[in-house]
């Protein structure tokens, strides 16, 4: 998916946040930006995304990003103060905790309904990376590298959704479904991390591109439908 598809997803989509309208943003210097200064902030996201998906972050620059969005750094330095404050502002729009995802932990799970549940969960975590596969791989790898900033968006990314299969988890105990002595939290978390991996690398394979996916997307399931306590037959 090109930048100005990301950007648009990231407006429309129920896959990213949206702030009330009556919220007035100002650009660095202090003034609130009208019409075109909104756009002019979009636009240099954009630009970003569109290096990012070329390029590592580490070879990005301010330089280049208002290059690449026909604007001068003078430009960048009114809305950002870095790369790295933009690429925030960019994934900090994004959602993981979509009412699609919450939908589904809030469902009874069991033996009957555990693996039709566990395949959605997984599918539309997936679309959820399909969409803005650039803006989360870029900023994964940052919070992988330590980055308070963006291990903090991560986490505040996740917690609803991570919150939610907590409450599942606690629900599979109380059914005596799953292990009383497996802590709810660490298993959601570790359930979610696992989740982003593989949507991740879905499409990394040794040239058996649909098998290899189909592969991954049953046993991300599995795993799924096993960790929560449900015994039911393969997803």
């Amino acid at each position: 998916m090109d930048a100005p598809q990301q950007m648009k997803r990231l407006a429309d989509s129920p896959h990213g946040t949206s702030r009330p309208a009556s919220v007035r943003h100002a650009n660095l210097s202090g003034q609130v930006m009208g019409t075109k200064g909104l756009a002019t902030r979009k636009r240099l996201i954009a630009a970003m995304i569109r290096l990012l998906e070329a390029v590592p972050l580490r070879e990005v620059t301010v330089k280049a990003v208002a290059s690449a969005a026909g604007l001068s750094p003078a430009t960048f330095y009114l809305y950002f103060r870095s790369v790295r404050e933009c690429l925030h502002a960019a994934a900090g729009s994004v959602s993981q905790s979509t009412p699609a995802i919450l939908e589904i932990l809030e469902r009874d799970w069991d033996a009957e309904s555990g693996a039709a549940n566990a395949l959605a969960l997984v599918m539309d975590h997936l679309e959820l990376w399909e969409e803005h596969r650039t803006l989360l791989r870029v900023r994964n790898l940052a919070a992988e590298e330590r980055d308070p900033l963006f291990m903090r968006q991560r986490r505040l990314a996740m917690d609803a959704s991570v919150r939610a299969m907590t409450d599942l988890a606690e629900r599979q105990q109380a059914k005596g479904d799953l292990d009383g002595a497996v802590s709810p939290v660490a298993l959601a978390s570790a359930l979610f991390a696992m989740l982003d991996l593989v949507s991740a690398v879905i499409h990394v394979h040794d040239g058996k591109k649909p098998a290899a996916e189909r592969e991954r997307i049953a046993a991300a399931a599995y795993v799924l439908r096993a960790g929560l306590g449900c015994e039911g037959g393969a997803a």
